[in-house]
C-alpha cells in the first residue's frame, strides 16, 4: 500500500486525503465563516509550535550533513505531517468527521496487512513463509478495533482475527510487546468483565492456532530475543554504538537528518553490520536517531511534540464530547506508535499514521461535551 513518488514513499491514502483536505478546508473556512472554538487552545498551539521548531531543527542539522538534499527532503516530509495534522484539526468540526478520520486511520493500517493475505490466496507465497506479515501495522489495527468488539458485528471480529494472526506471524518482537501493552491498557480501560473475557478468549484461540501450525517459527524467533549469537542483535548493538558516537561528536545539531547511514560509512563504523541495504539503517530507536541526526535540540522538540499529543488525548477523556470508545482506540494507537518509536523509526506509512494521530488528538478539543 505504499506509492513511490520521485523517490519518496507515501501511503496510498496519503495523497488523496491531503488533496481532499486541501480543497475542502479552505472552501468551508471561507464560506462558513464560523470561528474555531476549542476546549484547550494553549495545548494545541504548543503542539504545533513544537512540531514547527522540530522542523527548523531538521533544517539546522544540514550544517553538518554529508548529503544536504535529503535533509531538505526530511524537512518537507515533516512539514507535510504538520500540514495534514493542521488540516484535520480544522476539518473536524463535528463528531461525524472525527469518526471518518478515525476509521481512515484504521483502514490505512488494515489495508497494509491485507496485502500478504492476498498474496497467499493467489498462491504467490506460503502462509508460513518467514516474516511476510507486517507486525506493528497489525497492532495499530487491533488497538483501533478493540473498543468496538462488544458491538457484535461480524466484520469487526473477522478484521480482529486477521490482524491478530498478522501480529503473531510477523515474528516482530516489537509487535508482540506492543500488543501486550495495548491489551493491558484495554483491559485497564474496561469496566465490563465480559469484554475482557471476549478479548482473552480471542487472543488465546489465535495463539493456539499459531502454536499448532507454526511452532517452529515462533520458538525460533522467541529464542532470538536475548541471544548474543543472533546477527540481528549484534547489528543492533553496532548501530547503537554509531548513534552514541554521532551524538558525542555533534551533540546539539546532529550529523544531518536522514544522514545516519552516510555518517556511519564515512566514519568506518560498519563492523558487525550484516544488512546489505545501508540506506535504511538506523539505531532502532527513534529518539536516538533524532538525537544523532538532529541533535539534542531536535530531540527536545520532537519529544515535546509527543508529550503534547499524549496530554491532549488524556485531557479529552474529561473535556471532549468524543465517544469514549474512540478515545480508548486513539490512545491505544498512540501506544502502538510509541513502541514503533522505541524500537524503530517513523517512515513511510508511520509518518502518515503520526499525522492522523496529531489531527485526531487536536480535534478532540473541538468536540464539546453535550450538556
Amino acid at each position: 500500500m505504499l506509492v513511490n513518488i520521485f523517490g519518496v514513499y507515501f501511503h496510498a491514502f496519503e495523497i488523496p486525503l491531503l488533496f481532499y483536505l486541501s480543497c475542502f478546508v479552505p472552501l468551508e473556512f471561507v464560506y462558513s465563516q464560523t470561528p474555531i472554538r476549542v476546549n484547550k487552545e494553549n495545548h494545541i498551539l504548543w503542539l504545533f509550535l513544537s512540531l514547527t521548531l522540530y522542523i527548523l531543527a531538521i533544517l539546522l542539522s544540514s550544517l553538518n550533513a554529508i548529503d544536504i538534499s535529503i535533509v531538505y527532503k526530511s524537512a518537507l516530509k515533516w512539514t507535510e505531517v504538520g500540514l495534514i495534522g493542521l488540516l484535520i484539526f480544522i476539518y473536524v468540526s463535528n463528531t461525524k468527521r472525527f469518526i471518518f478520520i478515525y476509521w481512515t486511520l484504521f483502514a490505512a493500517a488494515f489495508t497494509i496487512i491485507l496485502v500478504p493475505y492476498l498474496d497467499i490466496i493467489l498462491g504467490r507465497v506460503n502462509l508460513f513463509a518467514y516474516r511476510i506479515f507486517p507486525g506493528i501495522e497489525a497492532v495499530f489495527s487491533l488497538a483501533l478495533l478493540l473498543p468496538f468488539l462488544r458491538k457484535n458485528r461480524k466484520w469487526l471480529y473477522f478484521a480482529f482475527l486477521l490482524s491478530l494472526l498478522s501480529c503473531f506471524f510477523s515474528l516482530s518482537r516489537m509487535a508482540w510487546l506492543a500488543l501486550g501493552a495495548c491489551l493491558i491498557y484495554f483491559f485497564y480501560s474496561q469496566k465490563s468483565l465480559k469484554g475482557i473475557f471476549k478479548i482473552t478468549a480471542g487472543v488465546s484461540t489465535v495463539l493456539a492456532i499459531v502454536l499448532i501450525f507454526g511452532p517452529d517459527l515462533l520458538s525460533y524467533r522467541s529464542g532470538e530475543i536475548l541471544s548474543r549469537s543472533s546477527g540481528s542483535n549484534s547489528e543492533r548493538l553496532a548501530l547503537l554504538n554509531v548513534a552514541f558516537t554521532a551524538i558525542s561528536e555533534h551533540p546539539f545539531i546532529g550529523v544531518g537528518s536522514l544522514n545516519f547511514s552516510r555518517y556511519m560509512v564515512k566514519r568506518g563504523l560498519t563492523e558487525d553490520i550484516i544488512s546489505q541495504n545501508l540506506e535504511t539503517l538506523g539505531p532502532h530507536n527513534a529518539f536516538l536517531q533524532v538525537a544523532s541526526e538532529e541533535g539534542l535540540i531536535g530531540l527536545f522538540f520532537f519529544t515535546l511534540t509527543i508529550i503534547f499529543i499524549v496530554s491532549l488525548i488524556l485531557k479529552a477523556f474529561k473535556t471532549s464530547g468524543v465517544n469514549r470508545y474512540y478515545l480508548v482506540g486513539l490512545f491505544g494507537s498512540l501506544i502502538s506508535m510509541l513502541f514503533n518509536l522505541g524500537f524503530g523509526f517513523i517512515s513511510a506509512q508511520f509518518r502518515f499514521f503520526f499525522a492522523l494521530i496529531i489531527g485526531l488528538a487536536t480535534a478532540t478539543m473541538r468536540i464539546p461535551i453535550d450538556k
